[in-house]
């Protein structure tokens, strides 16, 4: 009895520091919060946090000269959690598209092999490019968001699989756009589900032969051209 009781203590000791090592960062407009711009918190954030954004509309861009593209977040070589304020509440994005004179315009982008992107809770509009797109592959999770008249909504190599969950998709139907959801080689047991698609050109889309056990259930298309399209051997 007494080696069991001295294991768990143990055991306790050793885990209780590596949950406490993630730390909150918080976005507010007002100066209430550590930063007032997305991209500083991520820049101050490690692996595993999480970034709280606020109410009103963000949309701080920044050319990102060395991949070529502007966002309002990049993400580099590492895990991030991402809460917003409701869809009514946090918006990422300009209120007219167009704002930035560049195709290449998006709300979150990631760079890096592996990471997980967590986001909930957040409305994306009015960027040429995408709202959220995952450059290398890793994981997605993404619940209770909405986008609108964007490029894309989604787009990634979504390789360690993930959700897609009570999302709302309006006239992702851009000229140099892409798709409502791209889940792009290798994309991996990706889950689609409660989600709405209305007037987008393409609703989910799975590209090349890597692209494979994913599931699309409980969803609703109306308008656009194709609800879910499979496609180059997916």
């Amino acid at each position: 009895m007494k080696h069991q009781i001295t294991f768990v203590l143990t055991l306790t000791l050793l885990v209780v520091p590596l949950l406490a090592t993630a730390s909150t960062w918080h976005v507010e407009k007002d100066g209430s919060g550590d930063f007032t711009v997305i991209q500083d918190a991520v820049d101050a954030a490690s692996d595993g946090d999480t970034i709280k954004i606020g109410p009103g509309r963000f949309e701080d861009f920044y050319e990102h000269q060395s991949y070529d593209v502007w966002n309002i977040a990049l993400v580099e070589e590492k895990s991030l959690i991402f809460v917003g304020a409701g869809v009514d509440n946090t918006i990422l994005g300009p209120e007219e598209i167009g704002a930035i004179d560049s195709p290449f315009v998006n709300c979150i982008n990631t760079f890096g092999d592996g990471i997980v992107v967590r986001v909930s809770d957040i409305r994306f509009e009015n960027v040429q490019a995408d709202g959220i797109r995952m450059a290398e592959p890793g994981r997605i999770e993404v619940d209770d968001c909405e986008f609108e008249n964007c490029g894309g909504g989604l787009w990634g190599s979504f390789r360690d699989g993930g959700w897609i969950r009570n999302c709302e998709f309006y006239d992702i139907d851009q000229e140099l756009g892409d798709r409502s959801i791209e889940l792009y080689a290798p994309t991996v047991g990706v889950i689609v589900e409660d989600c709405y698609f209305q007037d987008s050109d393409v609703g989910v889309s799975g590209e090349w032969a890597g692209a494979y056990d994913n599931v699309i259930r409980r969803c609703r298309f109306e308008g656009g051209r194709n609800g879910v399209r499979f496609s180059q051997g997916a």
